[in-house]
């Protein structure tokens, strides 16, 4: 039988996973030539180089030539996101180093609308003034930037 704390601590762990992208949309790269002690791993208490780039193939060139190898990628589209899920997802795996990426790809439109409760009006803080003239549903628009987001992550060859 499984207890209360063993599913509650499955239910923060799966929580935890789904709530970064950079984790979720993680693709290894799988290579039969390397194994994990031919590479320099992050160590424990050891942070990742973030590395900020705009082309991210120019970069990659010149890491591969100081003999880096690519450990696995993210990409994904959303809402621009903190350099942490991608040092997460770094240490994660060990990787040294994260070339990170993002472009901005369009603005979203969401609207939402709400019924309007009765007795409506304005409240200022301290005082509420009834407006007797709003009736009816409110529309709220809520505009939201997505970006393309690509992390590439990296260690060297010993």
């Amino acid at each position: 039988m499984v207890n209360r704390t063993s599913i509650l601590c499955m239910c923060y762990f799966l929580a935890s996973c789904a709530s970064n992208p950079y984790s979720i949309s993680y693709l290894p790269v799988s290579s039969s030539s390397n194994s994990n002690s031919n590479f320099v791993m992050l160590t424990e208490n050891q942070e990742p180089d973030l590395i900020q780039c705009e082309n991210i193939e120019n970069e990659m060139v010149k890491f591969k030539d100081d003999n880096y190898v690519v450990l696995g990628t993210s990409s994904f589209n959303s809402k621009l996101r903190t350099n942490g899920h991608s040092i997460n997802q770094a240490k994660k795996i060990g990787a040294t180093h994260i070339l990170l990426s993002r472009k901005y790809i369009q603005t979203k439109t969401n609207s939402t609308t709400i019924k309007r409760p009765p007795n409506s009006g304005f409240f200022d803080g301290t005082n509420f003034y009834p407006d007797p003239t709003q009736s009816g549903p409110i529309t709220r628009v809520d505009k939201i930037k997505i970006y393309q987001h690509i992390a590439v992550y990296m260690t060297k060859l010993k």
